[in-house]
């Protein structure tokens, strides 16, 4: 969980929370509790309101969340996927609206290790730290088109074919599905066939045709993205593309979970508090054993989740081979519980729940959501049975 010196030159990981990593969470949740009350931000998650861009620019310049994982180069704090999962866990808790996945998450989740070139590589594109720096600073919104309708990635780019012209630039022709924030997007980085090798390429959300896509989230819109003949950077080829695109799968993972634990929880902690206020024959329906089972078996597989999910980030900064079934693992609990508990909230507060009045419907959608985008639970599992054959 955090880098603690066991002995001089020793790197593994300590088992524990460090405490800047608590402190660092505490002042997140009291500000996000003060900027995000359900009732101030209500049209926003129902998607009758745009996100709030000053919060916004708050939480990516002020606050630094922009940069959580990006190196230093690139304004970043250069932490850990433990300092990562605290501080979405918190955004997922509150259920945050802004562009944070599509933007934070997938974007710079790709952007970032092309800042750091392999032995052997050329190194990335002079436009890769402009590009990566102003995402982090929040100057500029990014979105990542690497999937097709289906949700699949292929890994040879195939569905967007980038040309190279006489002039030696690059125009891009092809569709993506399912591109997060791409709505609120200013730069795209598209993942293409170019020249017989997978590439990212930067383009200008101006040059591509979007159309929008239902999402269960109105917090987390999706569209497709139509190219013809779209003008685009080169930001990496080769390895280097297909290496930037699974590290942002890999965050999105950890997103997800992190995301749904904190959601967990907080749905869970509406379901008790409705709880102990309805009363029924004269007493609080809390009190009734069906409505305690729900409640405990919330807690306990929400506190499942959550040592699934800090192992995993364990595992992952740790460099155990042991990480990426870790992640999936994690990833499946967490969303599961999340489905779990946000339908039992709303089974808790009856009829009622399903109304635009209450946070739990919204709880929900969010967890819906979550629990389809990278694939379903059940192509997870079979991912992770496929890793564990290994």
């Amino acid at each position: 969980m955090n880098a603690v010196q066991e002995s001089p030159g020793a790197e593994r990981l300590a088992y524990f929370t460090p405490p800047d990593t608590l402190q660092r969470r505490a002042a997140l949740a009291s500000m996000l509790t003060r900027e995000l009350d359900f009732d101030n931000v209500r049209p926003q998650l129902l998607g009758d309101q745009p996100y709030d861009t000053r919060l916004w620019k708050t939480l990516i310049g002020e606050v630094g969340l922009g940069g959580v994982l990006a190196p230093e180069s690139a304004g970043g704090l250069q932490l850990r996927f433990e300092d990562f999962a605290t501080t979405t866990a918190e955004l997922g808790r509150r259920l945050y609206p802004g562009p944070h996945f599509g933007s934070v998450t997938l974007a710079l989740g790709a952007l970032t290790p092309l800042l750091e070139t392999a032995a052997g590589e050329r190194p990335a594109a002079g436009t890769v730290p402009e590009l990566a720096a102003s995402v982090v600073s929040g100057d500029v919104i990014a979105a990542l088109a690497f999937m097709d309708d289906a949700g699949s990635w292929p890994p040879d780019g195939a569905g967007v074919t980038a040309a190279r012209g006489p002039d030696g630039g690059w125009t891009l022709t092809g569709t993506r599905g399912l591109v997060v924030n791409a709505s609120q997007a200013g730069t795209l980085v598209v993942l293409a066939d170019a020249d017989g090798e997978p590439a990212l390429l930067a383009v200008n959300t101006s040059a591509a045709r979007l159309t929008d896509l239902d999402s269960i989230d109105p917090t987390r819109p999706l569209a497709r993205v139509a190219l013809d003949a779209a003008p685009g950077v080169l930001l990496a080829s080769g390895p280097q593309a297909v290496r930037a695109v699974e590290h942002a799968v890999t965050v999105a993972r950890v997103a997800i979970a992190a995301e749904a634990v904190g959601g967990a929880e907080a749905a869970l902690h509406e379901a008790v508090d409705y709880s102990l206020q309805r009363r029924q024959f004269n007493r609080p329906i809390g009190g009734f054993q069906s409505i305690k089972h729900l409640c405990a078996d919330g807690l306990i597989a929400t506190q499942a989740a959550i040592a699934a999910l800090s192992y995993a980030t364990w595992a992952l900064d740790d460099g155990s081979a042991e990480a990426p079934a870790a992640l999936l693992a994690a990833k499946i609990a967490a969303t599961d519980t999340y489905l779990k508990v946000a339908a039992d909230c709303i089974h808790i507060h009856g009829t009622y729940g399903y109304t635009r009045d209450l946070v739990s419907q919204c709880h929900y959608r969010r967890a819906k959501w979550l629990s389809l985008f990278l694939g379903t639970n059940s192509e997870d599992r079979r991912r992770l049975a496929a890793l564990l054959e290994v």
